[in-house]
């Protein structure tokens, strides 16, 4: 009899948790299967969210989009229902396992007593039986009526609500939305002390190296040790997230954790021209080099999501360039921020100019670093 006891309670529990368990995790890992191997171009559903995979963007990340999210009834927050699901359901589960495992062992200690024939110890074991049912039905059913009379809501889980972030791209996230003041001392542009850095670093990307000679003075009047006061830092006038994010593609982060190495900041302007003058020749081939250049600064300046938003919008040429370039700064709520911005960069574009450069590319005059 107690082999049979013994094996009554394992074949019980065992299906208690099945059910408990294997149900649910079952479900939650068909859904999860739904997004594996995707390629560029490909679309899957998961749940309550509509996925599409882009392509490889410059800086060497996944492109994705979510197309359609189910926000619930406020749009400021994603409701995730899937946990809150699971315990409510797991709750349940319980509460109707335990009713049936109680009834089952009550039923099964009947038929133990009636068949003890006298035996005091089987009748002691019956009755046991029936009073840990007894107090385990009251329990569970018990605890579930006392939450239910007080409010309906504790035996409801409530979805997971996480506020919304704003969907915005990488380079979006690379726009400066910092305060600026244009440099007053801008030192000696005559200063040939770093110029055989620029020389290396624009023969990677075959630039005119007076570029970046020109932006360098222009942003920290050539001091490599220059940090304004909102935290931008050397030659160029970055901050390390910054850094990270453009560099992270070519394999050199590393040189963003000593922005005040010439080199090191160098390699950021570097990274950040050669991505300008590509978005340029996307959008604005037929603008003059003055009016490139300036674009190339206001990249640098502003960021590239906002100032490829402006050339999308026709801002290729100094007359459409500065009301959109205003326009755009106006919502960040710096009033004259954009007019700032947009005469300083027709400063660098004239700077550079000044220093002979005619065309943005050029014969190498330097090693690459590796």
């Amino acid at each position: 009899m107690k082999n049979i006891i013994r094996l009554f309670n394992k074949i019980t529990l065992g299906l208690i948790i099945s059910i408990l368990f294997f149900l649910p995790i079952s479900t939650v890992n068909a859904q999860e299967a739904q997004c594996v191997g995707m390629e560029a171009g490909d679309e899957c559903t998961a749940g309550n969210y509509t996925i599409r995979y882009n392509s490889i963007d410059e800086f060497g990340n996944r492109k994705f989009t979510v197309k359609q999210v189910n926000i619930g009834f406020d749009n400021r927050y994603i409701d995730s229902p899937y946990l809150t699901d699971y315990l409510s359901v797991m709750y349940k589960y319980v509460v109707m396992a335990i009713t049936i495992m109680s009834t089952i062992v009550m039923i099964f200690a009947g038929i133990l007593w009636l068949t003890s024939a006298g035996n005091p110890e089987q009748i002691s074991r019956a009755k046991k039986m029936i009073t840990r049912s007894i107090t385990g039905l009251i329990l569970s059913i018990g605890s579930y009526t006392i939450l239910w009379t007080i409010n309906p809501q504790l035996v409801e889980f409530s979805s997971l609500k996480i506020l919304r972030v704003q969907d915005i791209t990488l380079e979006q996230g690379l726009n400066v939305t910092e305060n600026w003041t244009p440099l007053t001392n801008t030192g000696n542009l005559d200063n040939p002390e770093y110029d055989q850095i620029f020389k290396n670093y624009a023969s990677c990307v075959n630039i005119d190296w007076r570029i970046l000679k020109g932006i360098a003075f222009m942003e920290s009047g050539l001091d490599t040790n220059f940090t304004s006061e909102t935290g931008f830092i050397g030659l160029f006038q970055t901050k390390k997230v910054y850094c990270e994010n453009i560099l992270r593609n070519r394999n050199w982060s590393d040189k963003c954790n000593s922005l005040k190495d010439p080199n090191n900041n160098t390699a950021l302007g570097m990274a950040t021209v050669d991505m300008a003058i590509k978005r340029i020749d996307e959008h604005c081939p037929n603008s003059t080099t003055k009016d490139k250049l300036s674009l190339i600064y206001l990249i640098h300046n502003t960021g590239i999501g906002a100032i490829t938003d402006i050339m999308k919008a026709g801002g290729c040429t100094e007359p459409t360039i500065a009301p959109l370039i205003l326009a755009y700064w106006q919502k960040k709520g710096q009033t004259n921020s954009g007019e700032l911005r947009h005469n300083y960069a027709k400063k660098v574009a004239d700077t550079i100019i000044g220093l002979g450069v005619t065309s943005l590319k050029a014969s190498k005059e330097g090693i690459c670093p590796q």
